[in-house]
């Protein structure tokens, strides 16, 4: 019994692979996927800790996912719970006196304690 070898190139490989995703399907409507539209409201001016949410902004991983996201950056002047509560923004950076105040006045909201995030729900 002898063995036979097939060896393909690259490019006939590929063009293989590329021949067979590209087939049209008759009466598929093709159509792009919304965003999710959600805004983050940090407690200071952009910091070393709020990094990692500028840079998955930035690199495009919450498109990836499906969201559609705002980064605001707190300042003096600014009251991310007033902001919340008033709906400008979905989620705010705060720390958890600011929960069990909200929990005190039996106002409707969602507390994650790994990220220290705060969330009005509807």
């Amino acid at each position: 019994m002898t063995m036979t070898k097939y060896r393909l190139t690259r490019r006939s490989a590929l063009g293989l692979l590329g021949g067979s995703a590209l087939v049209a399907v008759p009466g598929a409507r093709v159509s792009a996927q919304t965003l999710d539209k959600v805004s983050y409201q940090t407690n200071w001016r952009a910091q070393a800790e709020h990094g990692g949410f500028y840079l998955a902004a930035a690199n495009g991983i919450y498109k990836k996912y499906g969201i559609d996201a705002e980064i605001r950056s707190g300042g003096p002047q600014q009251n991310p719970s007033q902001l919340l509560l008033g709906g400008r923004v979905d989620m705010i950076m705060s720390n958890s006196f600011e929960a069990i105040r909200y929990a005190q006045e039996n106002i409707p909201f969602l507390a994650s304690p790994r990220s220290s995030r705060t969330t009005r729900r509807f």
